[in-house]
């Protein structure tokens, strides 16, 4: 029996991600936050661009998550993404946040699926999010992306 290529199961996840998903964004805010004040300070984004299939939640989907998180997918506000690991600028973790159909979600948490070391895709769990909003994200966002276009840099994720 032959070894298996796990370049190739990364090239085939991407292109049936890319074949049936949408390309997004994901959004790393990071700074300095007051709990006792509420605000933050000193933000900067971090940007990278994903291709992505979106996934309803299920009760079974949840399980591993907080009750918090179990009562949002009452309400209609949880979903799961996989998340093609090929081209993304940093490996999506639990905090960053998906601009996804006129909607920002955060991440609660997820999993890679890397077998022997190749990342070939994140499966990550979301809530919509009531921190930022897609405006205000997508303002920032287009800033970076004047701010590269002065620089030349061609890609958002080499810009931090």
């Amino acid at each position: 029996m032959g070894k298996f290529d796990y370049q190739n199961a990364a090239k085939t996840a991407l292109r049936l991600i890319d074949q049936f998903g949408q390309s997004i964004q994901i959004v790393r805010v990071s700074g300095d936050y007051d709990p006792v004040t509420g605000t933050a300070t000193n933000e900067t984004l971090q940007v990278t661009t994903a291709v992505v299939v979106s996934l309803p939640a299920s009760g079974g989907t949840v399980q591993a998550f907080d009750n918090k998180f179990k009562e949002d997918l009452k309400k209609g506000k949880i979903r799961f993404f996989y998340i093609a690991a090929k081209g993304l600028g940093f490996e999506p973790e639990a905090g960053d946040l998906l601009l996804f159909e006129g909607g920002v979600w955060d991440i609660g948490g997820g999993t890679p699926l890397n077998p022997a070391g190749v990342p070939v895709l994140f499966a990550v769990g979301c809530r919509s999010s009531g921190k930022y909003d897609w405006a205000t994200l997508q303002a920032g966002v287009a800033a970076l992306e004047a701010e590269m276009a002065h620089f030349g840099t061609g890609n958002i994720h080499d810009w931090e």
